[in-house]
């Protein structure tokens, strides 16, 4: 009988966790992105409360039936994969084997940490980060013009002090933000409508391009794909007051042009030449390896394309694994409307990573907000992944 009621005890235990602890985890994780600085105390400090909550969270029945989900099994042997490649790790190391495992397991136990949120509570994801992205963009945009001038790039506070990895989380909450905005019953369009437009002026102010043609690109296939007229009244009405804010304001559109190519072009060209001189085709580099370049007299840290980046770092296996992951992603994205949004979020963050990608399996890192938390809510809304509805007893 003592038996069965420390069973009962741990059961209820892990239903309290899961209902009430496990949202605000995640909720709380995503507002600090927005609010914290990027340190080892930090990280540490999700190491520490983060992962023994998570695991004690879900139980052994929970892990069984996210197995057999196909597109988790993809994600976690794309994770295991690239983190087993640090095993043969060519050259000068520029992460060490501890530091890899480590990024490996933080990006699995956020993964996990999205798995174990009931289907409810995932809903509301959707208001949490059109608002906190809202609220964000305007108050560091009152912030820094109070002090910079309007053609020095938006930059802000926590882990997005980065103008690149700031327009990247922008383009893919902007994206999902329309989508819920064609989804959502009149007044309750507003905030999203709020949130799209914010995002779009906030990109332009960051004067980065690539995540501004990132959500183009999703906006107009939400357009195609969905054939929503608000959609494609706002989509025709951004364009508008993006081409009458550039007119209005010279600086904005040097802003967005100086830099000319960026040297994408000749990063990719100098990468993939790396690659096939190398000639180690099917298992790649390792992930511990440096992707650190020269373009001319200048040194380029990666390769600024998630795909050369995973080609140099997990050869043609990594590189399959990746694509398997995408296809898998897309394929729940589009079975399900009801993750139509977040399908859009994540189509915007792969958008992002065409230009700026490097690794994705990572510390506690921005591209947790536009790849890894849309990719797993994704798969979360597939029927056959959700878990049960976790009971109150």
């Amino acid at each position: 009988m003592q038996g069965i009621a420390i069973v009962g005890d741990i059961s209820a235990a892990r239903t309290f966790v899961r209902r009430r602890v496990v949202p605000l985890l995640l909720y709380g994780i995503i507002a600090a992105f927005f609010l914290l600085p990027d340190n080892v105390a930090l990280n540490k400090t999700y190491y520490a409360l983060v992962t023994p909550l998570t695991l004690f969270a879900l139980g052994g029945a929970d892990f069984a039936r996210l197995w057999h989900h196909t597109t988790l099994r993809w994600i976690t042997a794309f994770i295991a994969f690239m983190t087993l490649s640090a095993a043969w790790t060519s050259g000068e190391p520029a992460e060490s084997t501890g530091a890899l495992l480590s990024f490996a397991a933080s990006t699995l136990v956020f993964v996990l940490l999205i798995c174990a949120c009931d289907l409810d509570r995932l809903d509301r994801l959707h208001p949490w980060c059109a608002g906190i992205t809202t609220l964000h963009i305007g108050v560091i945009s009152v912030a820094w013009y109070m002090t910079h001038a309007i053609d020095e790039p938006l930059e802000a506070i926590g882990r997005l002090d980065h103008p690149l990895e700031l327009a990247s989380v922008y383009a893919s909450m902007a994206a999902m933000s329309l989508v819920r905005y064609t989804q959502a019953p009149g007044p309750r369009r507003l905030p999203y409508l709020v949130a799209v437009v914010a995002c779009v002026v906030a990109i332009l102010l960051t004067g980065r391009r690539g995540p501004l043609l990132a959500f183009a690109a999703v906006g107009l296939l939400v357009v195609a794909y969905d054939r929503n007229a608000h959609a494609a009244k706002l989509i025709a009405a951004l364009l508008i007051g993006c081409a009458a804010l550039l007119l209005l304001e010279p600086a904005l559109m040097g802003q967005l042009m100086e830099r000319g190519t960026s040297l994408r072009p000749a990063i990719w060209i100098e990468g993939w030449q790396r690659i096939r001189d190398d000639g180690v085709w099917v298992f790649g580099h390792g992930a511990g390896a440096s992707t650190a370049l020269a373009v001319g007299n200048l040194a380029v840290r990666h390769y600024h394309d998630i795909f050369l980046s995973t080609l140099f770092y997990g050869g043609l296996v990594g590189a399959a694994l990746l694509l398997g992951m995408l296809a898998a992603i897309v394929r729940d994205g589009l079975r399900v409307p009801a993750s139509h949004p977040w399908l859009a979020a994540f189509c915007a963050g792969v958008g992002c990573l065409l230009t700026n990608g490097d690794r994705i399996v990572i510390h506690p890192h921005p591209v947790w907000l536009y790849f890894w938390l849309p990719a797993t809510v994704v798969a979360m809304y597939s029927s056959s992944a959700s878990l049960p509805v976790a009971q109150n007893t």
